[in-house]
């Protein structure tokens, strides 16, 4: 006996045993009984469907990174930045005793921390020092004095020192007219949060008007990341 090919129906696709050398053409299946077996066809692979390009394609999205805020060294009792969403490191900042590491915004922002009894201290004893600090602040973009009193405190002369009420109020405008905001927190809980919130809203500026900037570019001139 000759040996076998292999074979197949159209109707059920089984593979079948056929003679070879013998035709296959209208012999029913005896499976199906239905189509007549033929030898395997070869079956060309189908081309896959490109699809046409719209446009409209994103770029996967990058996760976004946490701010990151910096609490300067010497600060023995730091504020709580961490309801506002920050994350925190410790490093000495050359003025002030808050600012941001990202987006790195050292040489431009700066935010100093006064309780009544430091404020009071830079109106008498040390105004010379703090008005030089001060001084130095004006180079940045964003520059806040954050205090943890309120006025009542400072007309009531809730302090220890000497010095009168109006000379720490007039140190306070002298400040504003500067173009130093000065911002009347009320305790340390209220500092943090005000702290907290000045530093994360500009981050989010910084990061939004970057990630504009960007994005208006023309394909392959991107700038470095922040």
């Amino acid at each position: 006996m000759s040996k076998s090919a292999s074979a197949h129906c159209w109707g059920c696709a089984r593979p079948m045993l056929a003679l070879a050398g013998s035709s296959n053409t209208g012999a029913l299946c005896p499976t199906c009984q239905s189509m007549p077996l033929t030898d395997r066809p070869t079956l060309a692979k189908p081309r896959p469907i490109k699809e046409k390009a719209t446009g409209m394609e994103k770029s996967p999205r990058r996760p976004a990174r946490a701010i990151v805020a910096i609490i300067d060294t010497r600060e023995q009792s730091p504020l709580d930045l961490s309801a506002e969403g920050l994350l925190v490191v410790r490093e000495t900042l050359q003025h002030g005793d808050y600012s941001l590491k990202y987006p790195d915004l050292r040489k431009h922002i700066c935010v100093e921390r006064k309780s009544l009894a430091d404020f009071v201290a830079c109106c008498g004893v040390e105004r010379e020092r703090f008005m030089r600090e001060c001084l130095a602040m004006r180079g940045y973009r964003w520059r806040f004095v954050v205090g943890e009193f309120n006025m009542d405190e400072i007309l009531g002369h809730e302090y220890r020192s000497k010095i009168a009420t109006n000379s720490v109020a007039a140190t306070m405008a002298r400040l504003m007219a500067d173009g130093i905001s000065f911002c009347l927190a009320g305790s340390p809980a209220g500092a943090a949060k005000i702290v907290g919130g000045i530093l994360r809203l500009v981050a989010q500026d910084v990061i939004k008007f970057a990630k504009m900037a960007t994005e208006s570019l023309p394909a392959g001139e991107e700038g470095e990341q922040l």
